[in-house]
């Protein structure tokens, strides 16, 4: 995997929030939300999903996203994607922009200059052994 992934949440090519209760409670499947140094981030107590997830928002304002700081390739970092994608409709993308990922054709919520980092493509996936290389 790539050295950094994100995952955004975006509509009529902005971004777009995630209530904070929901990050709450999607975040407590996985590890610990808490006051990082930096800001909000998802701590995990074993090597699973990545070395630390940082968390793009505030109880106040809700969440836009997270960064997935060395993302590491287990199962555990693929339910952790799809279930982002899925819960709260999110594109998935690495660092290089090689590729993006969603559930549904989310192309007219992206912003265009991002959508042209990958080509104009978003791929459609149906479960999460069709994230990166996960088969």
């Amino acid at each position: 995997m790539s050295f950094s992934a994100f995952l955004y949440k975006f509509k009529d090519r902005n971004i777009d929030t995630v209530p904070w209760n929901e990050v709450e409670k999607f975040a407590k499947q996985y590890g610990h939300l808490g006051l990082g140094v930096g800001g909000y981030e998802i701590t995990f107590d074993d090597e699973i999903i990545a070395d630390v997830v940082d968390v793009q928002g505030d109880p106040e304002n809700g969440l836009s996203g997270f960064s997935l700081n060395r993302p590491i390739e287990c199962d555990e970092t693929y339910d952790f994607i799809y279930t982002a994608l899925k819960d709260f409709g999110m594109i998935f993308f690495d660092q290089e922009y090689e590729q993006a990922y969603a559930l549904k054709d989310i192309g007219s919520d992206i912003p265009e200059n991002l959508l042209e980092n990958f080509g104009g493509v978003i791929t459609v996936i149906k479960n999460k052994n069709e994230i990166w290389n996960n088969s």
